[in-house]
């Protein structure tokens, strides 16, 4: 049986206006978060693991959200 913390969300947003939670508090409809304080873990499409601060801007997420738009993904 696979245990779910948040069994209806069913999709994640990432960008400007969907930042990411900040703390296991925060509401968890559609932002992407973690137990881990300060930090959100990700797997990435070539197979490796980072961490991205909670304060990464909100353009920078929305790049790194977006494989197709040709925009170069700065520094995070």
């Amino acid at each position: 049986m696979v245990r779910y913390d948040h069994p209806d969300v069913n999709e994640r947003i990432a960008g400007p206006a969907n930042l990411l939670a900040r703390s296991p508090s925060d509401l968890f409809n559609t932002q992407f978060g973690s137990y881990h304080p300060g930090i959100c873990q990700f797997v990435l499409g070539d197979g490796s693991v980072r961490p991205i601060a909670v304060s990464v801007p909100g353009t920078t997420l929305s790049r790194l959200s977006v494989r197709n738009d040709g925009e170069v993904v700065p520094d995070y």
